[in-house]
């Protein structure tokens, strides 16, 4: 039997609340889904207050008004202590929905791993780091790095973005760069890293590049793969897979360029809105696989906007905080 909604403890609905926020964040990983699973078969009452939290969710809409509305009712009649509880709930609701907001804007421009890394850019700017040991960092647009140099090893975690690494030989201290989904290993050499959605993108200029997937094969092992100079792999839960990167345009983006040969437009719009303020919507569907050539000036995105504006069949409408392609 469900639970009434005036059965369920107040404290498991706002544990209920937190989880369906937590839910709502772009790219939720698997360890918080199964967190979550668990949580929801710990007791009889937490699938009932889940569906009370996404209830209340779903009644808002929007959160001011839903207080607001409560507030009147409340002055107008003498609601039981029953009313009284789902007000308190929807308020409760409303609150977690505003933080939420403010919370996944924050998480989404970088602000949590701005607060944890020791160097990073605005969108737009790269900057270059020279290390202690000679190596040497340049960091694209929108990154964060953090980094520690100890005697028996060399450890960057690339938080966000993209940089490009030039390591000094140590054949007593190898060089690692970790991400969310993987691991890098060197001694000495140049190479690209690039932390993209849910993968990590590694590209080698120069040297031998280990790389290490943070999923596991079914014996246990961590999938791993050797590269060299023109050598790529994509780093994802899933495993490690390989490619070929033409070593003159691995990260062109040192030098102010970005070229494409007959991608489609809507991943040229998502390049071009990491070098800007403001994300470069394809409206239509019909224009999002529209195959654009060219080198792009990543300093100046709003020109190559209106390049690809006199050279394929769409215009452009901007407005506050985006920029439609239609």
């Amino acid at each position: 039997m469900i639970a009434a909604p005036e059965q369920i403890p107040d404290d498991l609905v706002e544990s209920a609340i937190i989880w369906h926020t937590r839910l709502r964040q772009p790219c939720v990983s698997e360890q918080t889904r199964a967190e979550f699973t668990e949580w929801l078969r710990g007791d009889e009452f937490h699938p009932a207050a889940f569906a009370e939290a996404e209830r209340l969710f779903g009644a808002i809409g929007n959160p001011a008004k839903s207080v607001r509305e409560w507030h009147n009712d409340r002055a107008t009649a003498d609601a039981a202590q029953v009313g009284y509880r789902a007000g308190a709930r929807y308020a409760l609701a409303a609150c977690a929905a505003f933080v939420a907001i403010l919370a996944g804007a924050w998480w989404q421009t970088g602000g949590y791993d701005r607060l944890r890394s020791d160097a990073v850019t605005h969108v737009g700017e790269t900057r270059a780091l020279r290390l202690d040991d000679g190596s040497e960092i340049t960091l694209n647009t929108d990154t964060a790095v953090s980094y520690s140099l100890q005697p028996q090893q060399r450890t960057v975690e690339l938080l966000h973005g993209e940089a490009f690494f030039s390591v000094a030989p140590d054949t007593q201290r190898p060089f690692f760069v970790r991400t969310n989904t993987g691991v890098v290993r060197v001694v000495g050499t140049r190479f690209n890293v690039r932390v993209s959605d849910s993968k990590t993108l590694v590209a080698v200029e120069q040297g031998l590049v280990e790389v290490r997937s943070a999923a596991l094969s079914a014996g246990g092992a961590p999938r791993t793969a050797r590269l060299v100079r023109g050598d790529s792999a994509e780093l994802a839960r899933e495993g490690v897979e390989t490619g070929h990167a033409d070593a003159g345009e691995i990260a062109s983006w040192r030098h102010g360029q970005m070229s494409f040969y007959g991608a489609p437009l809507y991943r040229v719009a998502a390049e071009l809105s990491r070098y800007r303020r403001g994300a470069i919507i394809v409206l239509p569907t019909q224009l999002r696989n529209l195959p654009v050539t060219g080198v792009f000036d990543t300093r100046k995105p709003d020109e190559a906007i209106h390049i690809i504006e006199q050279t394929l069949v769409v215009r452009s409408w901007s407005l506050p905080g985006v920029t439609l392609l239609y």
